[in-house]
């Protein structure tokens, strides 16, 4: 369903417009611009509770596609053997339905995306607890499409 209250004329948010506002509201954040990809990589702590490690967040745009969103550090930990619920090839996190279109590039990464990275972060130290996601959504479908290329590493 697409959103019929986004105005259908907005403009992407330029990557220069998007690093301005996680620096605002992450100032002890880093970025670093790729000219090649027309992109950035934000890098950021995240702690989703005051009980919570603070983890290292990677943060990979590219102007036009779905941000690729990854923990750093402290790695993270299967349940048992279990895969970690809400991953893309156990890598990246599954943060919003993309079939369903909750995220685009009109809107703000340091709004959406770094929030619900957060609130993932909380339901999988839930999950690691009791073995049970409780952060609803849909479990992806390895899907190759998602991102043409892996940019996780660079």
């Amino acid at each position: 369903m697409k959103h019929p209250f986004r105005n259908r004329r907005s403009k992407r948010m330029s990557i220069p417009a998007q690093a301005s506002c996680l620096k605002q509201s992450f100032p002890e954040s880093t970025i670093k611009y790729s000219r090649t990809h027309n992109g950035l990589t934000w890098e950021g702590r995240l702690r989703p509770t005051a009980m919570s490690p603070s983890y290292l967040v990677r943060i990979l745009y590219v102007l036009g596609e779905r941000p690729i969103v990854t923990v750093i550090d402290p790695p993270l930990e299967n349940r048992n053997g279990e895969c970690i619920p809400h991953m893309f090839g156990q890598k990246r996190l599954c943060l919003f339905r993309y079939k369903h279109d909750e995220w685009d590039s009109t809107m703000r990464i340091d709004q959406t995306i770094v929030p619900w990275t957060c609130l993932w972060l909380f339901y999988y130290e839930i999950w690691l607890a009791t073995g049970e996601w409780r952060g609803g959504g849909e479990h992806p479908e390895i899907d190759n499409s998602v991102q043409k290329t892996e940019r996780d590493d660079k």
